[in-house]
Formats: structure tokens, sequence, C-alpha cells
């Protein structure tokens, strides 16, 4: 996307973690026999591990190139980055949200 051209820094927030879907219907997955079941589960946690690894390689090799280009490359405090940003949701929305659904979302 080429945003080394418009900017000088790069902030490692980790707010895109991974975004690929894979799905199933249930009536697919409910004629499948066990057998074919697990086998299925089983491809799609290998290919999810593959699609991690591959993901995790090309991240490292944009930011060596990043920096090799004088970018600046931050890793923040993501704890306090978490804690201010999840006061400021609660400050304006916690009143609008179920009893627990912070505690739920921060256990995932």
């Amino acid at each position: 996307m080429k945003f080394y051209e418009v900017t000088t820094q790069f902030v490692l927030t980790g707010h895109v973690i991974g975004y690929d879907v894979m799905s199933i219907s249930g009536k697919i997955w409910d004629a499948m026999t066990p057998a074919q079941q697990t086998a299925f589960q089983a491809a799609a946690e290998k290919a999810i591990d593959d699609y991690v690894v591959k993901f995790s390689a090309q991240e490292k090799e944009v930011l060596d190139f990043f920096k090799a280009n004088g970018k600046k490359v931050y890793t923040p405090d993501l704890n306090a980055f978490r804690t201010f940003a999840q006061k400021k949701y609660l400050d304006k929305y916690g009143q609008d949200w179920p009893k627990g659904a912070l505690e739920r979302i921060n256990a995932l």
C-alpha cells in the first residue's frame, strides 16, 4: 500500500492481528461423517498455522524495509494503550454495555 511514501513512523499497536475467516455451512458440516469433520478441522487448523507463519515473515520483512529506509518503528506499551482506550470507551459508552461485557471482551 506504499504507506512508507507518506509517513516517517509506524506504531505497532497490534490492532490488526488476522482477518482471514474460514467458514462452512452447518448443512455441509452436518452432512460430513465424524472422520470427515476431524480431517476438515485438522486441515483448517494447519492452513491457519501456515498463514500465521507466512504473515509473521512478511511482517518482519516489511518492518526491516521500513527501518532500512529511515522510518521509525515503535512498539508501544500495549497495556497502557489498552487501559487508556478502555477508559475512554467506558466513560462514553460504559453505561450502555451489558454488565460484564468488558471482562468477556478482555478474556478473549
